[in-house]
């Protein structure tokens, strides 16, 4: 008897919480935002680096401490801690850089150029131009995907067989398809290519890639 009474009295406010629960608005699932790209370069450009240089006239390969491969073009300065953080990897590049990153979706890369441009992968393979007197920043993809996020932290998708230039000038981005990506990366394999490259470039970097300096006799050349 005193149960039955006891499931009379407590009835009708069991019910009435059923029904509260039911009716009540869902509530959403918070799902965790990847950082903010200036937050991860403030957060890791303090970070004690190791620094690669390669000078005019050298080629370099650096192994990163996450395996990834790096094959560094002349005059090149690549920084990179001893070992990467667990959220992110984080890289700072000054020259140009052929970069085969392994891959991992949950533990994305991050180059940040001397142009002020920064480069997210999760891994891929591409070419990374961007010294820092040259007047363009210039991304050649051959596989996966890349997210470039420009001086204004705009977002940009690079896919393969697309070469992205971003200026230094208030000029928009430019993005091009490519048939082949393998005139902008064969430096890696010793060899420079011009296609209609304005002579100011040549001669920029056939300085980087023998070392020396080159004085146009004819102006007009330029």
């Amino acid at each position: 008897n005193i149960i039955t009474k006891v499931a009379a009295v407590l009835f009708i406010p069991v019910t009435a919480l059923s029904v509260w629960l039911l009716l009540r608005e869902p509530q959403v699932p918070q799902v965790a935002q990847d950082p903010l790209v200036t937050e991860i370069i403030d957060r890791y450009q303090s970070e004690q680096f190791i620094e690669y240089i390669v000078h005019s006239g050298v080629k370099g390969k650096v192994l990163l401490p996450d395996s990834s491969e790096v094959w560094l073009n002349s005059n090149s300065t690549l920084k990179c801690p001893a070992e990467f953080a667990s959220e992110v990897r984080y890289v700072e590049l000054d020259g140009e850089g052929y970069f085969k990153v392994r891959s991992n979706s949950d533990w994305p890369m991050y180059i940040n150029t001397s142009k002020g441009v920064t480069a997210r992968i999760l891994g891929t393979e591409f070419n990374l131009s961007s010294y820092s007197n040259d007047s363009e920043f210039k991304l050649t993809l051959v596989n996966g995907k890349v997210e470039v996020y420009n001086q204004n932290n705009k977002k940009i998708d690079v896919l393969p067989n697309e070469r992205l230039v971003i200026s230094d000038h208030a000029a928009p981005a430019r993005k091009s398809h490519l048939t082949s990506t393998e005139n902008d990366a064969a430096w890696k394999e010793g060899y420079l290519i011009f296609a209609n490259t304005p002579m100011q470039e040549v001669v920029k970097k056939l300085e980087r890639w023998y070392g020396v300096q080159i004085d146009l006799a004819d102006k007009e050349l330029s």
